[in-house]
């Protein structure tokens, strides 16, 4: 076996263990938008802002953006819009933290995800993380 052929033999045994659960941090983060569908209890709808996707996994992510929602004092639900090589997604969640970063703040995200979304998801970051090996 040349070193290409162990090369492949590792990919594909790392590859395969993506059956269980994890989270995928971009190289670079995807761009994309959200919109708050409700604060504090209270359905809302607000203009498109900008974010930046910076990993995700099947129940949650990782965002940034220059909105200060000032998540201890305020519940925010939220939708996030992005796109993974071939497939747009609108998938809702909820704000569970906040870090300030410079002039931005880090987000985390518990995503409100059905059995669909987690597939297509799933499938869209093999195949990036495919693409980029």
């Amino acid at each position: 076996m040349n070193s290409t052929d162990e090369d492949e033999v590792r990919i594909n045994m790392n590859y395969s263990r993506r059956e269980e659960p994890f989270r995928y941090e971009f190289p670079e983060p995807l761009l994309g938008e959200f919109q708050v569908i409700k604060a504090n209890g209270k359905e809302v709808e607000s203009r498109p802002g900008i974010m930046k996707l910076m990993d995700i996994s099947l129940h949650g992510a990782k965002i940034c953006t220059d909105i200060n929602f000032k998540t201890k004092s305020n519940k925010v639900e939220l939708a996030i819009y992005f796109r993974i090589l071939s497939t747009d997604f609108i998938i809702p969640g909820s704000l569970v933290y906040q870090v300030p970063r410079g002039a931005e703040y880090v987000y985390g995200v518990h995503l409100d995800t059905d059995n669909t979304t987690r597939e297509q998801l799933t499938e869209e970051l093999k195949a990036l993380a495919w693409r980029l090996v």
